[in-house]
């Protein structure tokens, strides 16, 4: 018995197996793209919700209830019942609060104010407890929330925060 290939059953395994190759490279990207997404967008609802879970809670005394989060906002209950919207935009890897309307009508324009730096807690913390002689806290060198301190908590997060990292 002879097994000899010719040319042509040659070619047509190696165009098959460069096709399956490429099919399997291309399928391989796509996942892997696929989980940098999520992981990517997961990472931006995890610091909008430490936003409402610290700022909600701490400081938006005039906030009764959070409503929800969409891609470029966070919406609030104002204790008259008004919805207080704060917009923001991602900048890299910070957050910038672009504007506030607080229900009665009053937009505020936060654009050209001075930039965030590593959080829209922290910037939210500047623009609006400035009758507070309080330093809003933050480790430079670390994107990680428990880098995020408070006055009355050393672990990193707020005493009475549900969310726990």
């Amino acid at each position: 018995m002879h097994f000899g290939f010719t040319y042509v059953e040659i070619l047509i395994v190696l165009f098959l197996s460069l096709i399956f190759t490429f099919v399997s490279l291309l399928l391989i990207r796509t996942v892997l793209r696929g989980s940098f997404l999520v992981i990517n967008k997961t990472q931006k609802i995890m610091d909008k919700m430490f936003l409402i879970d610290y700022v909600g809670t701490e400081y938006m005394k005039e906030c009764s209830k959070f409503l929800e989060i969409t891609d470029d906002s966070l919406h609030f209950l104002n204790k008259s019942g008004k919805r207080v919207t704060y917009i923001v935009k991602n900048v890299g890897d910070t957050w910038k609060v672009v504007r506030k309307s607080d229900g009665e009508g009053n937009n505020v324009l936060y654009e050209g104010k001075e930039p965030v730096s590593f959080s829209l807690v922290e910037h939210l913390w500047r623009l609006n407890v400035g009758k507070h002689s309080f330093e809003f806290p933050i480790n430079p060198f670390s994107r990680s929330l428990s880098s995020y301190s408070h006055p009355q908590d050393h672990r990193g997060r707020p005493e009475h925060s549900p969310l726990r990292f």
